[in-house]
């Protein structure tokens, strides 16, 4: 089976069409200085990264466009990368909403149900979730409890792990339908973990899956895993981020 991994070309004299068949998924978390390193940027970053795409001519579209035109074989712009979010921070709203409308910049968030339901800290609440809808930004689906789903709980059996694992993605699909509208069918797996058995579920709810191991996107990629490159503290350097955007998908076809 093909799949894609990494393969980070020289930034700097590279001919390049004016037409690609590959885009680059970034994912952030918080953009805050006093939130974990692990998984933030800081808005001084945030605006670093910002700067370069639009310095560098970057196009950046909806995730949902890029993965239709690369699932029907349609070019996409040269230099593609699409923003995403997980979880549903409230500094997605304070820091990073503000910075993209003014650029015109669309973006996803994966947004976590049972946090905003609960009011837990940092979570946005849905009328700002609402707000966001109404400006264009997509939201998918990131489970309602946030769980690790690829494990099973102790004696509990393989149908009963399927069950709770299908009620927590509907459940999260049915919050953010009637709080916001969003029927997205993108479905970004907690911590990035997924396995064969939790793709299986994924695909029968006619989801695309979205995963976090690095690497870039494109037409023979495993729509069920889609790589999006992470982008916290220890990794949002500029040198690093330029490696991120610039990569190139490289299909292999045994190991």
């Amino acid at each position: 089976m093909k799949f894609y991994i990494a393969l980070a070309l020289a930034l700097f004299g590279i001919s390049q069409s004016p037409a690609d068949d590959h885009a680059v998924v970034l994912v952030y978390h918080h953009v805050s200085e006093a939130t974990p390193a692990l998984t933030s940027v800081t808005p001084a970053a945030f605006d670093s990264h910002l700067d370069y795409l639009q310095e560098q001519g970057f196009t950046v579209l909806p995730l949902a466009r890029i993965i239709d035109d690369l699932r029907e074989g349609r070019e996409l712009p040269q230099n593609t990368v699409a923003i995403t979010f997980d979880d549903a921070y409230r500094s997605i709203f304070t820091e990073a909403f503000p910075r993209l409308r003014e650029r015109g910049w669309p973006f996803t968030i994966f947004v976590s149900s049972e946090g905003v339901d609960r009011g837990y800290g940092d979570y946005l609440d849905w009328s700002q979730l609402r707000e966001l809808a109404d400006a264009g930004v997509e939201l998918g689906n990131h489970s309602h409890t946030h769980a690790h789903l690829v494990r099973r709980l102790p004696d509990e059996s393989e149908t009963a792990w399927r069950q709770r694992v299908s009620a927590d993605i509907d459940t999260a699909a049915q919050r953010l339908r009637a709080q916001t509208g969003s029927d997205s069918k993108l479905f970004a797996y907690p911590y990035g973990e997924y396995s064969q058995s939790l793709q299986a579920i994924v695909k029968e709810k006619g989801y695309f899956g979205i995963a976090q191991q690095s690497g870039a996107l494109g037409s023979e990629s495993d729509f069920l895993a889609l790589p999006r490159f992470p982008m916290s503290r220890s990794y949002s350097d500029l040198q690093r981020f330029a490696t991120s955007v610039n990569s190139r998908p490289l299909p292999v076809t045994s190991v």
